[in-house]
């Protein structure tokens, strides 16, 4: 697990927005952090993130073009935890994104329990806890 400050005075904004329409249901108009992980085809992936906030984690398949792409995506409407889980159609490199609803964002806590794989943070900074390797 790792710690998150997805606010801006945490380097974190809205880069990635989802639509409404999107594979969460729901738009998210607030900060947000990017990474990525490479899977083999079959293998699953699960992102669990919890904050204070309304948050919502979503799956891409093309970080150029991540709102396109989103494959899954987990959006409960509320604070609290949200979790996504994911078998990879092929094998490549997949992005997580964790997003918020609200523009001031909040500290989140990201834990990835499965597959047990080097994560690349792409945008932001992270803080991973004592006893999780840095991402």
């Amino acid at each position: 697990s790792w710690l998150v400050n997805l606010t801006n005075g945490g380097g974190y904004y809205n880069d990635y927005g989802l639509p409404t329409s999107s594979c969460t249901g729901y738009s998210t108009p607030g900060p947000d952090a990017l990474y990525k992980i490479d899977l083999a085809a079959g293998e699953q992936i699960i992102v669990d993130e919890n904050g204070t906030c309304d948050l919502a984690v979503w799956i891409a398949t093309d970080c150029a073009n991540l709102l396109t792409t989103c494959v899954a995506g987990a959006d409960a409407g509320t604070t609290g935890s949200e979790i996504v889980t994911y078998t990879a159609a092929a094998a490549g490199t997949y992005y997580f994104v964790i997003d918020a609803y609200s523009a001031a964002g909040c500290p989140v806590t990201v834990t990835v329990p499965s597959p047990p794989a080097v994560i690349s943070p792409i945008e932001g900074m992270t803080t991973p806890s004592p006893s999780a390797p840095t991402p």
